[in-house]
């Protein structure tokens, strides 16, 4: 009854932002009042299982495990999926949450195991060369996965797909599969429980962040606007999630946006300069997530237009690498350039990012501002102005 754990998990999180009493192990949340369900969020690191033990310890009733996670460190997903394997846990992948690479390995342990949101596996990365260590790892991969009583469609897809690629299986995907594996009748549970959500969105950090660094809202947080990643060969879509914060007595407007496909998260923020060494109206940085299997290497440039689908017109600004995922644009001041930045900032609806990604190809990031983020960025311009 999968369906109806998720009542319960979405407790967990609609109330752990008003409660402290959440208790973090690394990247497993969980609420005291409902100690038999915890939450996998963010990407999985090499203390993982370490982090899942301690958990268990404390929590020893734990019965089911959320995940939303992009993955990360193939050596630990195995590990945490033998523990979860061998504790009879059951997995679930609530709907608008997401289990990718590493992650898979995880949830395909569960005991009982459900996809209402999306499950991506692709090949192991082999970063060094090293072909009998890849050998040795698919090896591994195989003879764990061999005990989880995986279709044999999942793991010729997972042994397929490349590294830089995802095959993405949404909840009618994995029924038709046989990926959901229920020991348990689902006819009793509430019938809204399909559209459940778990709350957590990618990369969000706009209600609060744990100690550990995990990032998640709340529900009743506005919808996302619209927001696409196009490369040369497909676009893929996405979300992005508008809202403003206050640093150092100025508002700064941000911008939380999701490619769930391409496991892409990228938070930007646009300051309003306050060097007068720098010649910028605004500095714009961005932040990409750590384990994308899209890698950017540069922005060329930012750009704004009204049709998500048009080539937009540049704005006046230079950009920088400032480390290896991260990134700042400044928007000129110079010879009326910060009017005509601010009024086109200010009058389109899509602002794209051009990037030049690792292997050398172009990608081109748009996001959507709708009423209420025109409505934001209006105000924030005209704060700027005071």
């Amino acid at each position: 009854m999968l369906r109806a754990i998720a009542v319960a998990i979405l407790g967990i999180v609609a109330t752990s932002i008003a409660q402290a009493d959440d208790e973090y192990f690394g990247r497993f949340i969980v609420d005291p009042q409902h100690p038999e369900f915890a939450v996998l969020a963010g990407p999985i690191e090499h203390n993982a299982p370490l982090d899942f033990r301690r958990m268990i310890r404390a929590y020893p009733d734990i019965a089911t495990v959320a995940l939303h996670s992009v993955g990360g460190d193939v050596t630990a997903g195995l590990l945490l999926a033998q523990e979860v394997h061998e504790r009879g846990i059951s997995t679930f992948i609530a709907p608008d949450s997401f289990c990718y690479s590493a992650c898979s390995y995880v949830f395909l342990a569960g005991k009982d195991r459900l996809v209402e949101g999306a499950l991506g596996v692709h090949q192991m990365a082999n970063d060094d060369g090293d072909i009998y260590s890849v050998q040795v790892a698919i090896s591994d991969l195989l003879d764990t996965l061999g005990e989880f009583d995986v279709p044999d469609r999942v793991i010729s897809d997972m042994l397929r797909t490349p590294p830089q690629e995802m095959t993405v299986y949404d909840a009618a995907a994995a029924t038709e599969l046989g990926l959901n594996r229920l020991t348990e009748a689902v006819a009793d549970a509430p019938p809204d429980t399909g559209a459940l959500s778990l709350g957590f969105q990618p990369g969000i950090n706009v209600n609060a962040t744990d100690e550990d660094g995990i990032s998640y809202i709340h529900p009743s947080l506005p919808q996302p606007a619209r927001a696409q990643l196009w490369t040369e060969v497909d676009q893929y879509a996405g979300e992005v999630w508008w809202s403003t914060t206050l640093e150092g007595g100025n508002t700064a407007m941000v911008a939380e946006a999701a490619i769930p496909k391409m496991a892409l998260d990228a938070k930007i923020i646009w300051r309003k300069n306050t060097d007068a060494a720098v010649p910028a109206m605004s500095v714009m940085t961005v932040q990409f997530s750590n384990y994308s299997v899209v890698e950017v290497e540069q922005i060329a440039g930012v750009l704004v237009k009204d049709d998500m689908a048009a080539t937009g017109t540049p704005l006046f600004g230079a950009s920088a690498k400032t480390g290896e995922r991260s990134f700042v644009f400044a928007l000129s001041a110079d010879d009326g350039a910060g009017y005509t930045n601010a009024y086109m900032l200010n009058d389109h609806q899509n602002i794209d990012l051009a990037l030049v990604l690792k292997n050398g190809r172009n990608a081109l990031l748009t996001l959507q501002k709708d009423d209420e983020a025109r409505i934001k960025f209006r105000e924030v311009l005209e704060s700027w102005a005071e």
